[in-house]
Formats: C-alpha cells, structure tokens, sequence
C-alpha cells in the first residue's frame, strides 16, 4: 500500500549542469547507483505516480515515471514545476531538485504530515535560517497563480514566486535531519559530500 496516494512527486531534471560539464546530473554515479535510481528507491514505496519534469526527460521510459516537458522553456525549476502540476491529479505535488542523491524518506514523510495538518500554498523545510525550495510540497491551488506569474513576470525565481503565495515553513530539528538530506550536486566538489 503506497501510503500517500494523494500526492504525487516530481523530479525536476531540466537544468543545463553547466558547473559541472553539461552532464544530466540524474545520470551522474554515486557508489555505483545513478541519482535518479537512488531518487526512485526512495520516493516509490511513498508515491503512487512520480513525475520526471524538465528538458532531460530521455530516462522516464526506461524508469516508469511519467514525463512532461516545459510549458514555459527558459524560466528553470518553476517551469518545470508549472509542467508537473497541470499533469498531476492529486491536490499536492511533492518537488524534488533531480540532483538530490541522499532524500530521506523520514524527513518526506514528516513534511508531509506537516501539510496535512497545516495546509496551504506551499510548505518549505527550513533548517535554521535556511530554506530548501526544490523539496517542498504544492497545492494545485496555486496553478493560475503560477501561470499568470510565469507568463508576465521577468523573474524565475522560485524563491520570488513561492513568497507570493501562502507559504509555511516546516522547521526540521537536528533530531530527524541528516545534512545530506537536502545536498545537491552542482559541482564535481559536491560529488565528495
């Protein structure tokens, strides 16, 4: 039994990975596993579809997810985002950055309590001061919001438009938090994390 059939995930895979050599980071090798697999090993038993958003979408046969391509090219993650949401069914979307090799399932399963029991727009974890926008959960809800806001504003940040919505900050506390949770790769550096 997949245990929150009312949200569905999605990975975003569309960035250009210019930092590290133009490699689709989904494919990158960590301890003889790609990301994207290990992404899977988590978030399979917890959702019932899982979305693969973005440019780079060539894998999503081969892994029995479910591809949708930028409705809004050039506008990074919130594209994707927007991609994923107007394909989902479900009332909440679950982002995850595709560069996000160590995801806890603990910490996914917690945040999504949190939204249960305080629903909104948009919940972010916050460790401290810091946020982690590309792990946060969205309401359908906000669609319109983020069509209007992609189609007449300059700024694609996901920070940007995520403050114009109503936003609630899961705060994770050292107890359930390893520092790993919410690592990227972003540069063959971050490969040693």
């Amino acid at each position: 039994m997949i245990p929150f059939n009312d949200f569905t995930a999605a990975i975003l895979n569309g960035g250009d990975a210019r930092r590290i050599g133009g490699v689709n980071k989904a494919m990158i090798e960590i301890d003889g596993e790609t990301i994207v697999s290990r992404t899977l090993k988590v978030l399979t038993p917890l959702f019932k579809t899982i979305i693969l958003a973005g440019n780079r979408v060539a894998e999503a046969q081969m892994k029995n997810l479910e591809p949708v391509t930028d409705r809004f090219p050039g506008a990074g993650p919130l594209s994707g985002i927007d991609a994923a949401l107007t394909r989902t069914s479900t009332r909440y979307l679950f982002v995850f950055a595709g560069d996000m090799p160590w995801l806890s399932a603990e910490l996914i399963s917690e945040q999504i309590d949190f939204m249960r029991r305080n629903p909104c727009d948009i919940v972010i974890p916050r460790v401290k001061n810091e946020i982690e926008p590309l792990h946060s959960i969205i309401d359908r809800r906000v669609i319109p919001d983020l069509e209007k806001y992609l189609e007449t504003n300059n700024n694609s940040s996901v920070r940007a438009f995520f403050q114009s919505t109503d936003v609630r900050y899961f705060d994770v506390s050292h107890k359930n938090f390893h520092k790993k949770s919410f690592g990227n790769i972003n540069t063959n550096e971050d490969l040693c994390f």
